[in-house]
């Protein structure tokens, strides 16, 4: 099998899709952390990388505000400008094989 090399992200990617703070935390927490990953854990993240929390305490309201946010809003815009694998039945979240989400974030530094 041959492995497919990561291409650099489409620059005609829509501003829209990463104009989004959030995402971009989302983007940031996949680069830095084994993929997949599940939507709680992916929450968790992106609620810590929000709030700027230096505690592991965010408060349940936060999380689950975050959780629907993913699920709902963000990951879907993700999935279908190519930036990521979304399974919500499986409730996780991968990195889009072909993609160098590195270079997403050179593109648009949260």
């Amino acid at each position: 099998m041959v492995e497919e090399q990561q291409r650099p992200v489409n620059t005609d990617v829509p501003f829209e899709v990463l104009a989004n703070e959030h995402r971009r935390h989302v983007i940031r927490s996949l680069c830095e952390h084994e993929t997949p990953i599940s939507i709680a854990e992916l929450a968790r993240e992106v609620a810590v990388r929000k709030y700027e929390a230096n505690s592991p305490e965010i408060p349940d309201e936060e999380m689950k505000r975050a959780r629907v946010l993913l699920h709902h809003s963000h990951l879907p815009k993700l999935a279908d400008a190519g930036l990521v694998t979304y399974d919500p039945e499986r409730n996780l979240v991968d990195t889009a094989a072909s993609t160098d989400l590195e270079s997403v974030l050179e593109l648009y530094p949260i």
